[in-house]
């Protein structure tokens, strides 16, 4: 049975890990462009301007947190983010960023206008 400072460390240790993985502003970037459109390695590189081994490598961190995954495609390999995912996290961000700021981001507004649209 595992103690629970046991367990506390293990879930800290994850924890760590996945926050040090969307702090990578590389890897960010690519989980933004993921979220827009499906793409290989080529298009990736093509659209950050890295070094192919850095965005393979950044990509493959992604992939260890399930935040993107892989879909081969003959020879190509194709990286799609897990939208349901990201979005979930990012909409939680925001939420949080927005409390924690009071609004002053326009977070707030924001809604109150889509709210206001759809209305229409």
């Amino acid at each position: 049975m595992i103690s629970t400072s046991s367990e506390a460390e293990r879930r800290a240790h994850h924890h760590e890990w996945f926050f040090e993985t969307l702090a990578n502003p590389l890897r960010m970037r690519i989980l933004l462009m993921l979220m827009d459109k499906p793409r290989s390695v080529g298009e990736i590189v093509d659209a950050s301007g890295e070094e192919q081994s850095k965005v393979s490598h950044a990509l493959r961190i992604l992939m260890l947190c399930h935040l993107v995954r892989l879909q081969k495609k003959g020879r190509l390999h194709i990286y799609t983010a897990e939208s349901r995912r990201v979005r979930a996290l990012f909409k939680l961000v925001d939420e949080a960023m927005c409390a924690a700021c009071g609004g002053c981001c326009g977070q707030e507004a924001r809604k109150r206008a889509s709210r206001t649209k759809k209305k229409k």
